[in-house]
């Protein structure tokens, strides 16, 4: 396989991304240490719906990676510098605001930080058929 740039997303096991999100790669080209950041999302509990708006870099975001930097162990570390957790992707990378709403994040019990009633949730929404575009079924 021929190509040039490699795209790595940050994205937890039981969270989910729009159908867009690898069409809006594309925007803009990619360029040594850039992050592609969703500030804002959704959360869902399995019956309620909301916005979700952090005041920190989400877990959702993708970092766009040479190719050689990518295949090479050493390089893709140093790569990273000094990034410790997805907080960290504004600040290591420059970042690219993607677009917004393109992430659902789940909660459940097992969760340790993201609970339903955390200040991050914004207004719910009653209109459950945003998570078709997800692959919920509705």
């Amino acid at each position: 396989m021929d190509f040039d740039w490699a795209y790595l997303t940050r994205l937890d096991s039981d969270d989910l991304i729009h159908k867009d999100w690898v069409r809006d790669l594309n925007q803009p080209e990619p360029k040594w240490w850039v992050s592609l950041v969703r500030n804002k999302g959704y959360v869902f509990n399995g019956k309620e719906l909301a916005e979700w708006n952090p005041t920190t870099c989400p877990q959702f975001f993708t970092v766009c990676i040479p190719r050689k930097v990518f295949e090479s162990g050493q390089d893709f570390k140093s790569y990273w510098g000094d990034y410790i957790s997805h907080e960290d992707a504004n600040r290591v990378f420059s970042a690219v605001k993607a677009p917004d709403y393109q992430y659902l994040m789940l909660i459940h019990g097992n969760q340790i930080s993201s609970t339903w009633n955390h200040p991050f949730r914004g207004k719910e929404i009653k209109d459950l058929s945003i998570l078709k575009d997800f692959g919920i079924a509705c």
